[in-house]
C-alpha cells in the first residue's frame, strides 16, 4: 500500500513538474506553428522525434533557419529564445485564476465573463476551443525577458498538443503577445 501511495504522489508531482519541451514531446513528426509577433513571424516545425530527442526547424521570415536537437533530459545549452523558451517550467493556471473576455465588473458586481481563449488555427480552419493554460517565468539570463512572468495556451484537439498557440509575458509598458496564425497537425 505505501508503495502504491508513494508511486501515485511521485506520479501526480510530475504533472506539475512539466516543461516546453515535455509538451512538445506530445507532438508528432510533421507538427508545425507559425507564430507573429509585432508583425515578424516564425515558423516552427518538428522534423525527427523519437524517445530521447527532437529535432525542430525555426524558420524566421527574416533571417536563416536554424535546426535545434533537443535532448529529453534538457542538456541542450544552446541560448536564445526556442531553448530558453523549451526549458520553462509549466505550472497549470485553475479555471477560477484564468484570464477574462471582456472589461472587469464594476465594484460590488458579480463577474459573469467568460474565460478567454485565444483563436486556434489548424490545416487553415479557425477554432475558438477551451485552452488549457499554464503560468511561467523567464528565468534571470540577462535577456530584455529576464525574471518576466507569463502565460502559455495550449489548444485541445484539433490543435496539436506541442506548441503554445499563445504566449503572454508580462513586460511594461505592455504584455508581449505571440499569437499563432497557422499550425499543422502531423504534415
Amino acid at each position: 500500500m505505501f508503495v502504491h501511495i508513494c508511486c501515485f504522489l511521485l506520479a501526480t508531482s510530475n504533472l506539475y513538474c512539466l516543461t516546453v519541451l515535455d509538451k512538445l514531446f506530445l507532438g508528432s513528426k510533421g507538427d508545425s506553428i507559425t507564430w507573429n509577433l509585432r508583425g515578424n513571424q516564425t515558423e516552427l516545425s518538428i522534423l525527427e522525434k523519437n524517445d530521447s530527442e527532437i529535432t525542430l526547424l525555426e524558420k524566421p521570415a527574416d533571417d536563416e533557419p536554424h535546426m535545434y536537437h533537443i535532448q529529453r533530459d534538457h542538456s541542450t545549452q544552446e541560448r536564445g529564445f526556442i531553448p530558453t523558451l523549451l526549458r520553462l517550467k509549466l505550472t497549470p493556471i485553475p479555471e477560477k485564476a484564468k484570464r477574462r473576455a471582456g472589461p472587469p465588473p464594476m465594484p460590488g458586481e458579480l463577474d459573469v465573463r467568460s474565460i478567454w481563449n485565444p483563436q486556434i488555427i489548424v490545416n487553415d480552419k479557425s477554432y475558438f476551443l477551451p485552452c488549457s493554460a499554464f503560468a511561467v517565468q523567464w528565468p534571470s539570463d540577462g535577456s530584455d525577458l529576464a525574471g518576466k512572468r507569463g502565460t502559455l495556451y495550449y489548444a485541445p484537439p484539433p490543435g496539436t498538443p506541442a506548441f503554445p498557440y499563445w504566449i503572454e509575458i508580462e513586460t511594461a509598458p505592455n504584455p508581449v503577445h505571440i499569437r499563432t496564425i497557422r499550425s499543422h497537425a502531423g504534415i
